[in-house]
């Protein structure tokens, strides 16, 4: 009888365990949005975007996340960086976010190429 009391504890942990961690961003998707952050943090408009593990990307300014897959699917890093002079950015770095629906750089005075 103590045996299953147990069990039911663990099986409750472990659940709630699940839904307070399943509520975060994916972990690869966080840390390609720090591989960004360099690029487009200019004028420390994306000083929210902690590196703390596990932290939640999808409440971050700028970032828009499905509710149900938690993957990213906007980015708004428009405004984000000014400059004289242009830069080039690989088009590669926005491939981990596989449900990217809609990028927003204007007037950040960019271009994209892939390699």
């Amino acid at each position: 009888m103590m045996e299953l009391k147990w069990v039911w504890f663990l099986r409750i942990i472990v659940m709630s365990l699940f839904l307070v961690l399943g509520d975060a961003c994916l972990e690869h998707e966080r840390i390609a949005l720090l591989h960004l952050k360099p690029f487009f943090n200019h004028y420390n408009e994306l000083a929210n975007w902690g590196e703390v593990m596990g932290s939640d990307c999808c409440g971050w300014r700028r970032v828009e996340c499905n509710i149900t897959t938690q993957r990213i699917i906007g980015l708004s890093l428009n405004s984000t960086r000014y400059g004289d002079e242009g830069w080039h950015l690989n088009a590669s770095i926005f491939l981990p976010f596989v449900e990217l629906k809609s990028l927003y750089a204007g007037q950040c005075y960019c271009w994209l190429h892939s390699k």
